[in-house]
């Protein structure tokens, strides 16, 4: 990686954990199983991708007989101390490649196990992460795919980048041009994931829009960053905290009584948490309409329904040709005489609220 130094890139003197926030389905976890070591690498490399850091190989361990190995890392392109050459003449100064990062993880095979097996996941980096438009440069994101080169084919002739797919500006982009489709003024809450570009861009168009994060998406988290003792032990106690607390000050005390009977209190994914709780918990919310509601659930929902219809093999017209199917029988089921359902369907025009979601498009 070219430029900066590392003051820019490095922050161990001051002791910063970044921790980094990216969908569940695409972060790694103890006790997911894989069949080769290149597919634990390829799902590390499309995770780091979209975190915004590179990868490595780093230990191996094989078994007595030589021919496989059964314990092998992959650590975060950081890893290792940087050491300066004086004798080798530099041609232009390089940011710092290596300081000491232990993000990592490791994978095992054991006891007769056909599959690898995640045993250790350490999530937190000890640098700030790189930009989208100099991911490429990184030596494990260098190579791509033929979908991927592809689909850069396909923006390029239409001058549009790749590193660009989710960013700020096209955010910002898509919320003015609802505005324009949505006269009766924007949502009074937008609830979403943690999406850092989304994040950034719905303070500009939606300046008194509550951005509410979706409950259900931080929760589920919790039995992953936690230790699982931790977790088994005071999960309860955690959803009593956030749910049945309808204070601001309740929740406080709750919170930091659980965290210190858990031994948590230095738990970097948890002080984020707590530090995001105006966004998520429900107790600071309760003056913001959200039609009662705290998740994206909806909007997963829908993804379930149009995955039974499309997937990523689809072209651009079959896509169009099966959604617009999907909505036919939607729309015959929904009028059917054997639907017993007489409640008031919701009117998804109600411009009081509107979910939006991340997901890359439909899959399988």
């Amino acid at each position: 990686m070219s430029g900066g130094s590392e003051s820019d890139d490095c922050v161990t003197a001051n002791g910063r954990v970044y921790i980094l926030e990216v969908r569940n389905e695409e972060t790694p976890a103890v006790g997911m199983k894989f069949d080769l070591l290149d597919l634990v690498y390829n799902f590390y490399n499309r995770y780091a991708f979209l975190a915004g850091f590179g990868i490595r190989l780093h230990s191996s361990f094989w078994g007595g007989n030589k021919k496989e190995i059964l314990r092998k890392e992959f650590v975060c392109c950081k890893q290792g101390e940087y050491r300066r050459d004086e004798t080798r003449e530099r041609k232009r100064q390089r940011g710092i490649s290596r300081c000491n990062c232990k993000a990592k993880i490791v994978v095992v095979k054991t006891n007769g196990s056909k599959k690898y097996t995640i045993s250790l996941f350490a999530e937190g980096h000890n640098h700030k992460m790189t930009p989208s438009e100099r991911m490429h440069l990184l030596r494990s994101h260098r190579h791509s795919s033929d979908s991927t080169k592809v689909l850069t084919k396909q923006l390029g002739s239409v001058n549009i980048l790749i590193h660009q797919k989710e960013t700020t500006e096209s955010f910002i982009w898509m919320f003015e041009e609802f505005k324009k489709a949505m006269p009766s003024g924007g949502p009074k809450t937008i609830i979403t994931d943690q999406d850092a570009a989304m994040t950034r861009a719905i303070s500009i168009p939606f300046p008194t829009t509550f951005h509410r994060l979706c409950i259900l998406h931080i929760t589920s988290k919790f039995s992953v960053k936690l230790p699982h003792s931790a977790y088994k032990e005071y999960w309860r106690e955690f959803q009593k905290a956030v749910w049945d607390t309808d204070n601001k000050d309740k929740f406080v005390t709750k919170w930091n009584i659980v965290v210190t009977k858990a031994g948590l209190t230095d738990h970097p994914w948890l002080s984020s948490m707590f530090d995001l709780r105006e966004s998520w918990v429900p107790a600071y919310a309760q003056q913001f309409f959200a039609a009662g509601m705290s998740s994206s659930q909806r909007v997963e929902g829908s993804h379930g329904f149009f995955k039974q219809y499309i997937s990523r093999r689809n072209s651009l017209m079959d896509f169009i040709i099966r959604f617009e199917r999907a909505l036919s029988h939607q729309r015959q089921k929904e009028t059917s005489p054997s639907n017993n359902d007489e409640s008031t369907p919701i009117d998804r025009s109600d411009p009081l609220f509107y979910e939006f979601d991340t997901m890359h498009g439909p899959t399988e």
